[in-house]
């Protein structure tokens, strides 16, 4: 197999395993994005999983530990870094993964949601 599908295999590997674990732990109305070189391109044996969550309602501590212990779990050999775009600040950064990113799930009205929740971080 040639190095270039054995990525492209890894990489629909991982998206299946990590979004499947983060639908069943999230709230329905949730949004979930990988991004990173994973998406972006630069992905490779070392390269880390970087996926971004956003719920409407607040993410307990609760549910970030459930989240996070079931990613650990994972036969990945990689780390998982997990973003809860709530808790972020930046609306850069916020917009980059928005536009750059890979919406491996999409409630209806998750996305409007985060978007309202953007434009509310400029004004502040």
């Amino acid at each position: 197999m040639k190095e270039k599908e054995r990525v492209k295999e890894e990489k629909e590997r991982i998206l299946g395993l990590v979004g499947a674990s983060l639908e069943r732990l999230l709230p329905e109305k949730s949004l979930i994005i990988f991004f990173g070189s994973l998406i972006e391109g630069g992905f490779g044996r070392t390269s880390d999983i970087d996926v971004a969550i956003f719920s409407s309602e607040k993410l307990s501590a609760k549910i970030l530990a459930e989240i996070e212990k079931a990613l650990e779990g994972l036969p990945l050999l990689r780390t998982i870094e997990v973003v809860d775009l709530k808790r972020i600040k930046n609306p850069e950064f916020i917009e980059k993964i928005i536009a750059e990113g890979y919406i491996w799930k999409s409630s209806e009205g998750a996305l409007s949601a985060l978007r309202e929740h953007l434009e509310n971080l400029k004004k502040s």
